[in-house]
Parts: structure tokens; C-alpha cells; sequence
């Protein structure tokens, strides 16, 4: 039976519909998929319309729903009503951080993949545009006051990016910290290469800035040094250590040992776990952030020791 009688004009298309069916709309203020309203119709009963041409069918590939998340959202379309999302940027950090995408366990591989994630988390944040002064302010709030501002521009924002990645993984209750606990281990490392590894007269692969990794001052202090880095490191580190850095607690002696047997050996297998060999859970992530920020065996925040120690 046709829709309309013979003899009747069909009524004129729907010229506001672009490339979505009539019933679907993206919300430009709020970036979902909901039903919109109808339009306001004329007195009368309800006419048959016939569908616009170029309306597209009622599942649209453009429109998924995230596997992870259980959200619709909409897909690297090229067309003038679909915005671009950062959803390929998630999908690509939570590849880099694959566990078992490669079989090199070194110092150097591990490091690599954390560098890898860190700039695709910077360019994730762009997207999202992130206030990061907003996440200095918190950071300074987990006991950095007195050495937030001591730190440069690049390991201020790896501290910010790990507390916007953290929020992340709150909102859709994720298991995985990897990719905050890569930022926060990374930092230590980062501090450690400009102080510790500026010593002079070091020699062998140590002098190689990709071998200054997290790792490497509990490797040397452990192994026999025949090159005699380890003994030029601590007369290097003897001229310039403090070893009461707290200032509300001067009583308390914090070596350059204690440092290393403390805190850097197991902030170096939380960091190697989340860069290399499985998901790091909530619960180690809660140990690492109480190893650098709260003080843990050391009872002193390990990056307000590293730079209130140096003199």
C-alpha cells in the first residue's frame, strides 16, 4: 500500500537533517549522543513523512559504544557535525603500556616505553585541555610546598599529568595505574640524572644519558664496579649531601645509602612492573605514592629528599 494516496503531493523533505537519522543528534554542548525533540508540528493530526534521502541508517558506523566504558561516543568521522575525540589517544597509551609488548627487560627498553607514554599523555592532555596549574596546586598539597617550585617546567608537569591521569582512572574505575605511576616514578628518575649522574669523571656506558636509568645506581651500588663509578659517585655525592633534609625534623639522618636500599630499589620495580610486565593495581599505586610524596621506611617524601638533601 503506498504511503501517500495517488493523487496527493508528498510532503517536502526534511532539509535540517544532515547525515544523522531524524531521531538521533549530537549535543554540541555536552559531546553525547541523545534523542532529539520533535519538531513542533501544525495543528492536526500527525502526516506521513517519507525518510530524506540522505539520511543515514538507523545504526550509523560513526556511533560505537566504548567496550571499556560502556559510552557512546562518536568516531574519527570526517564530517562537519562530528568532533574529533581523544579516544584514540587512550587506546594508544593503554598500547604503549601493554603488558608483554616486548621481551627486553633492560633498564634502558623500560625507560623508553615510559618516555613513549609520558609525551602521548602530554598530547592526550592538550586535547582534553587541562588546567594544569589547577593539578600544581594539588601536587603542592601532598607535602612538595617547600620543593614544587625547586623542581624545573618538564618534572612540574609529569607530577600534574599523573594527578590528571589518576582523576582519569577514578571517573571510569580502572584497575590499571600504570600510566600515573609511570609520571611519578619517571620524576625520581629525571631528578636523579641531573644530580647524582652530573658527577664527573664517570667512564664506561654510565656516561650515556639512556643508561642513567632509575635502576642503575642500585645496580652499581650492588655489583662489583670495576671501573670505580660507584666510588666516584659517593665522594661526589659525600661533597654536596645533607643528611638531615627535613626541616621540621632535624633530628632525623636520612643517608644517601638509606636512599637508595629504601626507596629506590622497590620504586624501580613499581615503575618496571606499570612500564613492562603486568597492570600495576590500586593498591601499589597507593605504595609508590607514599614512597615519593609521604616518606615511607624513610619517613621523608623520596623527592623532597632528593632535592632538599642536595646542596
Amino acid at each position: 500500500m503506498p504511503l501517500h494516496p495517488p493523487n496527493s503531493a508528498a510532503p517536502p523533505l526534511n532539509t535540517n537533517v544532515r547525515h544523522c537519522t531524524p531521531h538521533i543528534q549530537h549535543h554540541r554542548s555536552t559531546g553525547k549522543i541523545g534523542h532529539a525533540a520533535p519538531p513542533p508540528s501544525s495543528a492536526g493530526p500527525p502526516q506521513h513523512t517519507r525518510a530524506p534521502l540522505h539520511a543515514c541508517p538507523p545504526a550509523p558506523s560513526h556511533i560505537c559504544r566504548r567496550r571499556s566504558t560502556g559510552k557512546i561516543s562518536m568516531g574519527l568521522v570526517r564530517s562537519e557535525r562530528v568532533r574529533y575525540t581523544r579516544a584514540p589517544y587512550q587506546a594508544e597509551l593503554e598500547h604503549i603500556l601493554g603488558k608483554g609488548t616486548t621481551d627486553d627487560p633492560s633498564e634502558e627498553r623500560v625507560s623508553a616505553i615510559a618516555e613513549r607514554g609520558q609525551h602521548l599523555t602530554r598530547r592526550f592532555a592538550d586535547l582534553a585541555h587541562v588546567d594544569l596549574a589547577f593539578s600544581h596546586e594539588r601536587v603542592r598539597g601532598l607535602g612538595t610546598c617547600a620543593t614544587f617550585d625547586l623542581l624545573n617546567a618538564t618534572e612540574q608537569e609529569s607530577l600534574a599529568l599523573a594527578i590528571f591521569l589518576t582523576d582519569q582512572r577514578f571517573k571510569v574505575r580502572g584497575t590499571d595505574y600504570s600510566a600515573p605511576a609511570i609520571h611519578r616514578s619517571s620524576v625520581i628518575e629525571i631528578v636523579i640524572k641531573r644530580r647524582i649522574f652530573a658527577c664527573p669523571g664517570l667512564e664506561g656506558e654510565v656516561t650515556n644519558p639512556k643508561k642513567q636509568t632509575l635502576g642503575r645506581l642500585p645496580y652499581l651500588k650492588r655489583t662489583d664496579d670495576t671501573t670505580g663509578n660507584w666510588a666516584r659517585i659517593n665522594a661526589y655525592v659525600a661533597a654536596h649531601w645533607n643528611n638531615r633534609p627535613n626541616p621540621n625534623d632535624p633530628e632525623r639522618v636520612i643517608s644517601f645509602d638509606d636512599l637508595i636500599d629504601h626507596t629506590l630499589n622497590r620504586i624501580t620495580q613499581l615503575r618496571n612492573t606499570a612500564a613492562h610486565s603486568e597492570p600495576l593495581p590500586r593498591r601499589l599505586y597507593d605504595e609508590l605514592h607514599d614512597i615519593v610524596f609521604q616518606g615511607g621506611r624513610l619517613g621523608f617524601g623520596a623527592l623532597n629528599v632528593l632535592v632538599l638533601a642536595w646542596t
